[in-house]
């Protein structure tokens, strides 16, 4: 019979079955083992409380300043833990165990898409998505030490999902307490791990009142975002900031040539987008930028059903792809906004290598730098303002 089962009064079947012991007992212990992890953890205030008889347990408390919540049912099961600080610029780090996948690192598949890319950090442990290159190297740039604490954590404890984000820390297990030697040790170095995680990171605890603004792009603990977001709106006239909460990003929005623009700042993977909203346009297109594209590479299949991949240029080192008929309904309606308005465009996508500029759902849009080079923001402005008159060319 194991410590958690003790301390559950789960007895043997041979001693009448623990399913025998009360509901409050077993409420009882596992608020003990919240408390005890508490202790050990070093929170402060901490207060284990139910909203219902039934529901489940909530220890809630600081660390260093930092709010923490862990929810636990009585069977010993930790659905949720998770500590808030206040809204940093720093990349995400969304790690992942797979405890099924093979001893080694090459348990991902040949990449298909960006979405699908996975970067190994210790066998079964991985990080993936097309911000994947960002996040393996926001998790490199932790201690040392404390990056070997970290996979280890995962491993021990089976943690599924360690997600460091830009207000939160957050960690989902798929085993519990009950299997456990000592739970209350167990947690507290869940606990432990995850705040020297976000102290790592430089992270501060969160506050009522809104942070003064910096006076400079180099003061510590400064949300790069919000300082760039206003950078740029100084520099167009009649242009408003909106802090979109629901997905992490700010917008500095504005009207150009009768369009609706906007730069985009993420928060969380420090893109920046220009984007036009063309609700009335029909039709779709994909510019691909390639600094090695091969003009002689291109042309038609010699064999006239082989429906393959084609790619037709549209300017030096810029090309769409798919199926013959959609490249030629791609090419099509890039081309209706006129040679000249073509030339410029090309041309913009080269000097500001502009990996894709998309048409598609009404929205032309292309991802121009990341937050730390973003500056003052002007070239986003000036591709904003050649995308509205790209929109306001394009055929309805």
């Amino acid at each position: 019979m194991g410590f958690f089962d003790k301390l559950l009064g789960r007895e043997s079947a041979e001693d009448g079955g623990w399913e025998s012991a009360s509901q409050a007992k077993r409420r009882e212990t596992t608020k003990a083992v919240l408390e005890r992890a508490a202790a050990l953890a070093g929170m402060l205030d901490a207060r284990v409380y139910a909203e219902k008889p039934d529901s489940d347990l909530d220890l809630r408390g600081t660390i260093k300043g930092l709010p923490f919540r862990v929810e636990m049912s009585e069977s010993g099961s930790v659905n949720e833990c998770e500590l808030k600080y206040a809204k940093m610029n720093f990349t995400y780090i969304d790690l992942e165990y797979d405890k099924d996948l093979p001893d080694h690192d090459s348990g991902a598949p040949p990449e298909w898409e960006p979405g699908e890319r996975k970067i190994f950090l210790a066998p079964k442990i991985y990080v993936d998505g097309s911000s994947a290159d960002k996040e393996a190297a926001a998790f490199r740039k932790l201690p040392a030490s404390l990056q070997e604490r970290v996979l280890a954590g995962l491993r021990r404890s089976n943690i599924l999902y360690f997600r460091s984000r830009y207000d939160e820390l957050e960690v989902t297990l798929t085993s519990d307490a009950t299997d456990k030697a000592d739970p209350a040790r167990w947690l507290a170095d869940i606990l432990v791990l995850m705040v020297d995680v976000a102290m790592a990171r430089g992270v501060r605890p969160p506050s009522d009142a809104p942070a003064p603004a910096p006076d400079d792009d180099d003061a510590p603990d400064t949300d790069q975002a919000a300082i760039s977001a206003r950078k740029v709106a100084a520099n167009v006239a009649g242009s408003t900031i909106v802090d979109r909460a629901e997905d992490e990003c700010l917008d500095v929005r504005w009207t150009e040539h009768g369009m609706r623009v906007r730069i985009v700042l993420d928060h969380g993977f420090d893109d920046v987008d220009v984007e036009v909203a063309i609700p009335e346009v029909l039709g779709a297109f994909d510019l691909s930028y390639e600094a090695s594209l091969d003009p002689g590479s291109l042309g038609p299949a010699t064999d006239p059903w082989d429906l393959r991949t084609r790619q037709e240029l549209i300017g030096p080192r810029v090309c769409v792809a798919g199926s013959p008929v959609a490249v030629a309904r791609q090419a099509a309606l890039v081309r209706a906004i006129g040679p000249s308005l073509v030339v410029e465009l090309v041309a913009a996508i080269a000097e500001h290598e502009l990996a894709s500029v998309e048409l598609a759902d009404g929205v032309l849009r292309a991802t121009v730098s990341d937050l730390d080079v973003v500056g003052d923001g002007m070239a986003a402005i000036r591709v904003a303002r050649l995308f509205a008159r790209v929109a306001a060319a394009l055929p309805r």
